[in-house]
């Protein structure tokens, strides 16, 4: 997990690992412990086992499987032109309930069944909200990294290609439209897009973007850069990039959620331009220079 503060880059935050018991067999309690203590852990022992394989699950049904590929400027300081590949609007966008009890009841099995129970409630409403606004996330994101690029001096331009999953990125990219171009520019965003809480403790629904992204040599298809951005989100089993969302796209309930539609799209809009910015400042080699 890599988390970054809105619009700069900090250093990657080291998850500690921590043992729940001192001793080495996890099933092995302390015979001083009273019968009470074995039972309390116990419980809980299960408890975060459930809560590990529900998470596990949650990130299995994502999306797809990056390298973390860094750019290297004074490498690929050839690179003067990028053709933007279009981005794939999410079909699936909605509030889904990563808080629901049923995620602990049956592992896995449970996150699956409150993820549908989520999306099928909730599908229709949030969906026309998105329309009512007016808003497309993949026009928006693709043109939000292109403006970034330009900014940047590179010459860009827009692509239209088609592919068999809208939650990955392209498999190959010879048959992508680049010529005249240094570069192609890869990007999709994972099957999760919208509003999410995370877990029953952090049941607060916040932005939920999950965007993978790849850069690759117009000519030789080498993969310059590669990465992959939670905006908002957090989830501490995966080693995306972790970009904050400001406390005032956080909401209580599905039903706030929905109330006003214009902040509510706003917050995911927030997300678009940290996406595109931070893509921008890994281009520079991940320099803390003040975006122009």
């Amino acid at each position: 997990m890599r988390r970054y503060d809105s619009y700069s880059q900090k250093c990657p935050v080291r998850l500690k690992t921590v043992s729940c018991c001192q001793n080495s067999d996890p099933y092995q309690f302390p015979r001083s412990a009273s019968k009470t203590r074995r039972k309390q852990e116990t419980v809980m022992y299960h408890v975060f086992t459930k809560l590990s394989v529900w998470l596990g699950f949650s990130l299995a049904l994502g999306g797809c499987v990056v390298s973390h590929v860094p750019f290297n400027p004074a490498e690929n300081q050839h690179i003067r032109s990028i053709v933007v590949v279009s981005i794939p609007t999410p079909p699936a966008a909605t509030i889904r309930n990563f808080g629901s009890p049923m995620a602990l009841v049956g592992g896995g099995i449970g996150a699956f069944a409150a993820m549908n129970v989520s999306a099928s409630e909730n599908k229709d409403p949030f969906q026309q909200l998105l329309v009512q606004q007016g808003f497309d996330f993949g026009k928006e994101m693709q043109e939000a990294i292109a403006g970034r690029l330009r900014k940047m001096g590179y010459a860009v331009r827009l692509v239209q290609m088609a592919r068999e999953n809208p939650y990955r990125l392209l498999g190959e990219y010879e048959k992508v439209p680049a010529a005249g171009a240094d570069a192609i520019l890869d990007c999709a965003n994972g099957t999760y897009f919208g509003y999410s809480n995370v877990t029953m403790i952090d049941r607060k629904f916040r932005p939920h973007i999950h965007v993978y992204v790849r850069l690759v040599d117009a000519k030789t298809k080498k993969v310059l850069y590669e990465d992959e951005i939670l905006y908002g989100y957090t989830n501490p089993f995966m080693t995306a990039a972790e970009l904050s969302a400001p406390d005032k796209y956080f909401y209580d309930s599905d039903e706030a959620v929905l109330a006003d539609g214009r902040k509510t799209v706003e917050g995911l809009r927030v997300g678009i331009a940290q996406v595109a910015d931070h893509i921008a400042v890994q281009l520079r080699g991940g320099t803390q220079a003040e975006l122009k």
